[in-house]
């Protein structure tokens, strides 16, 4: 599995190569310095959606992960094949201390 920094790819572009690569469910996580963690919000995928849409949609709730949530989080993005439920793919929203 590789990731992939928020900031150095294109969600859209990333969510359609999860898609192309079979992956049906996406589901965002947050983890904080305890490594507590919890799912945030889930997807299902399929070759017909707008993906446009779920691009909005999950940048939406990692800001809504974002502003309920304090000090260092990761939230990450993890795509899920249907005959396995490991991560193929992740992406990463990091966010530091407030500022």
């Amino acid at each position: 599995m590789r990731a992939h920094v928020y900031d150095e790819v294109d969600v859209t572009d990333w969510l359609r190569g999860q898609i192309e690569a079979g992956c049906t469910q996406l589901s965002l996580r947050s983890h904080n310095l305890s490594m507590e963690g919890r799912a945030r919000a889930e997807w299902s995928l399929s070759a017909s959606m707008d993906v446009v849409l779920l691009t909005e949609e999950v940048e939406q709730a990692v800001g809504v992960a974002r502003a309920e949530l304090s000090g260092f989080v990761l939230l990450g993005v993890f795509s899920y094949r249907p005959e396995r439920w490991t991560p193929v793919g992740m992406a990463l929203f990091l966010e530091g201390p407030p500022r």
